[in-house]
């Protein structure tokens, strides 16, 4: 039954990541409501923000940083907005799935509350710095990359940025804003400041972006997952 709910989940996230179909989502999304999945689920739309905070630093010797920078926020905001919803989705419903993880953090918690204080609780250990809860989080951490989730993740996501992204950054030249400016020894002429970005170019800053976006999608797709690992224990009280 539990591969069957996965193959149907997945079926929708593909539908809405690769096909760009809005219906797919609310309906996966309506789907775990109704399974009481994802009562705190609230994507955070970090990955777009950490993108152009890392390509500003990387190409902070250009005079047209801003134009640059700018033009990649029109071209791909939608897409990876679209990308971090999936995945903040994703990392949600795995780690519902993952039983053992759930048990594992739920003995930890009876350790240091009541069921009473934990029936009472809506957050349970999301931001929680205790010895014990920091190491079993980097646990967490360590097991995923053992059952290569991380691998797995960055390679669906490389695949994305490859087929619905890469080209967008090869017309970057045609978004960029650029001033118009005047030959005085000849008013008839008006040239466009500022050079176009070469082939290289584009591709060294379409390697950094990947590079940007794995690193922060990492991020939130593992917080996300702890956060549902927490959500799980406490709907047992």
């Amino acid at each position: 039954m539990q591969e069957n709910n996965l193959d149907f989940e997945q079926s929708l996230e593909y539908q809405f990541l690769y096909n760009d179909d809005p219906d797919s989502i609310f309906l996966l999304l309506s789907w775990l409501e109704n399974k009481h999945v994802g009562d705190n689920l609230v994507p955070k739309y970090s990955v777009t923000k950490a993108l152009l905070t890392g390509l500003r630093r990387s190409i902070r010797g250009r005079k047209d940083k801003k134009s640059i920078v700018d033009a990649i926020s029109k071209l791909i905001s939608d897409d990876l907005n679209r990308l971090e919803l999936a995945f903040t989705i994703k990392a949600y419903r795995n780690a519902y799935y993952s039983v053992d993880l759930i048990d594992k953090l739920e003995r930890l918690a009876i350790k240091l509350y009541t069921p009473q204080e934990l029936s009472n609780m809506k957050y349970l250990f999301q931001d929680s710095q205790n010895p014990k809860v920091l190491k079993f989080k980097e646990d967490v951490k360590k097991e995923l990359l053992k059952n290569k989730v991380i691998f797995n993740n960055e390679y669906h996501i490389n695949n994305f940025l490859d087929n619905n992204i890469k080209k967008k950054f090869f017309r970057v030249n045609f978004y960029m804003d650029k001033q118009v400016v005047v030959d005085y020894q000849n008013t008839d002429i008006l040239t466009l400041e500022g050079k176009n970005l070469t082939i290289n170019e584009l591709q060294h800053i379409y390697s950094k972006a990947k590079f940007y976006i794995n690193r922060a999608m990492g991020e939130a797709y593992f917080n996300q997952f702890w956060c549902s690992l927490n959500d799980s224990v406490l709907s047992r009280y």
